[in-house]
């Protein structure tokens, strides 16, 4: 009899340690894949949402474009970044670009999302903006500020351009067109000096 009871024991702790040993090999499985996956959406060095998160979302905003008042696409590069490389050196280049990240982040992560899209190109995108394209901006503006008043070796400036999806009569632009227009207007703001 107690041979039998020390048999069941040792079969039920074999048992319990083999279930424990799975669930934790299944729990490591998950936040593996949940690593990797944020991995593959995010940009290691800003944080923000890269390229493929970017794509993937115009597909989504394609795919169920008629659910949106409208859509705010907010293109945007910092000013002097190759100077600023050149000059300073490229820790110091690096440093910019996280601070333009930070500041698009900061100026509309609550209200959209944010990616970086190429080394020195930003995106956000906002569905259904509550504000006009000038406050968006001053938005923006007020982050930059914010970073330039701390002591730096540069001084950070962002050119912006927005396209909004919708045309005034309420039409939905294609959205190659809709992407050229944000587009070709940050670099018409980067000719003029930016802001």
């Amino acid at each position: 009899g107690i041979l039998f009871v020390a048999g069941i024991l040792a079969f039920v702790t074999m048992l319990l340690a083999g279930i424990l040993s799975n669930a934790i090999d299944n729990m490591r499985f998950r936040t593996e894949t949940l690593i990797y996956q944020r991995l593959s959406q995010e940009d290691t060095m800003t944080g923000l949402g890269n390229r493929s998160a970017f794509d993937e979302q115009m597909q989504k905003i394609k795919m169920t474009v008629g659910n949106y008042e409208n859509v705010a696409l907010i293109f945007m590069t910092p000013n002097r970044l190759k100077y600023i490389n050149d000059f300073f050196g490229y820790d110091v280049g690096d440093e910019l670009v996280i601070a333009a990240a930070s500041c698009i982040n900061l100026a509309y992560g609550k209200i959209g999302q944010c990616y970086r899209i190429d080394g020195d190109e930003f995106c956000a995108v906002i569905t259904n903006p509550a504000e006009t394209v000038e406050e968006l901006f001053a938005r923006l503006d007020r982050q930059i500020e914010r970073i330039n008043a701390e002591k730096r070796q540069y001084k950070l400036a962002i050119a912006r351009g927005c396209s909004l999806l919708r045309e005034p009569d309420g039409n939905i632009k294609s959205f190659s067109d809709w992407k050229y227009e944000a587009d070709r207007n940050m670099y018409r703001n980067k000719e003029g000096g930016g802001i």
